[in-house]
């Protein structure tokens, strides 16, 4: 079986994820469970579950980052596990979140986030571009 490049980013609280979010959020703590690389084992999890509607992936990779979080001191206390979500419709398809909140005991709250435009694909943007995109129209 081949081993997932996890982060480790709930590890150390100046990570990158918190670094690209906190110019625009303000947060306490930040992460990512795994690396993505074009044509990777990661991206060809998030197809799955994106495209051929496998949430068992998303229930995966859910309980797995809850399990991560859940025994490290930054993260215990999440009140609450928010969908940033393109299309309204994807919310109940994947699984991740719902199964993230449950597993560190927090809410899920899916309407906190309201969509003020439509936006074209983020699946050609790296992070950043993709992040600075989804801001304003939200």
């Amino acid at each position: 079986m081949h081993k997932l490049p996890t982060t480790s980013y709930h590890l150390d609280n100046e990570n990158l994820s918190k670094k690209v979010f906190d110019a625009r959020l303000p947060l306490k703590n930040a992460t990512s469970l795994l690396y993505f690389k074009k044509k990777g084992m990661v991206q060809n999890l998030i197809h799955n579950l994106m495209y051929k509607k496998q949430e068992d992936v998303g229930t995966f990779l859910g309980t797995w980052l809850g399990e991560e979080l859940k025994s490290y001191p930054g993260f215990k206390e999440i009140e609450c596990v928010v969908p940033v979500l393109l299309y309204r419709r994807k919310l109940n398809q994947r699984g991740f979140g719902q199964e993230l909140a449950k597993k560190l005991g927090a809410k899920f709250i899916e309407k906190l986030l309201i969509k003020k435009s439509s936006s074209r694909t983020q699946t050609f943007k790296n992070g950043v571009d993709g992040g600075t995109l989804l801001m304003p129209i939200l």
